[in-house]
């Protein structure tokens, strides 16, 4: 499965450089940040382009929640399995958040600002915070080491986890 998937990302990866490669060669410096702003809503190309980004969002926005409804699906399971069946309620949970979703999107003014700021926040998570969090918890250091080693420069060369 995961031989797959990597396959699929290599392919969408060089779709999308062979289509960003073609986009500056057909419009070079007006190149905007999405390539179909550039090509405009009234020529055929960008009316293609238009409702073939529509249906892509439309087939695969409802897979892109996979992963936290795979996470959530178990307590739904215990919770109403005596009402609907696995699949009602695998359904009815993807189709709530995509509608959540959506309806966030249509209700939030300027969701572009509101993306980047939850963006912001997830990558200084993931880059700053999380990192420590992880060490500690997988070197176990001493309290000296959770004291100190942290706040002055050159006590990090004092421990070597890997030895």
């Amino acid at each position: 499965s995961s031989g797959i998937n990597a396959e699929y990302g290599v392919c969408i990866l060089l779709g999308q450089v062979f289509l960003g490669v073609v986009a500056y060669i057909c419009f070079k410096e007006k190149t905007l940040g999405v390539i179909t702003f550039s090509m405009g809503d009234t020529g055929v190309l960008g009316i293609i382009a238009i409702i073939s980004v529509a249906l892509c969002v439309y087939f695969t926005y409802p897979i892109m929640f996979y992963i936290p409804i795979e996470a959530m699906l178990p307590f739904f399971l215990d919770l109403l399995s005596t009402f609907l069946s696995p699949y009602s309620i695998h359904f009815w949970l993807r189709t709530t958040f995509v509608l959540v979703t959506c309806f966030l999107a249509i209700v939030i003014p300027h969701v572009d600002l509101f993306i980047a700021l939850i963006g912001a926040f997830a990558c200084t998570a993931l880059a700053l915070i999380f990192p420590p969090i992880a060490y500690l918890l997988l070197f176990k250091p001493t309290r000296w080491e959770k004291a100190f080693c942290y706040f002055i420069p050159d006590a990090s060369k004092t421990r070597n986890p890997g030895t």
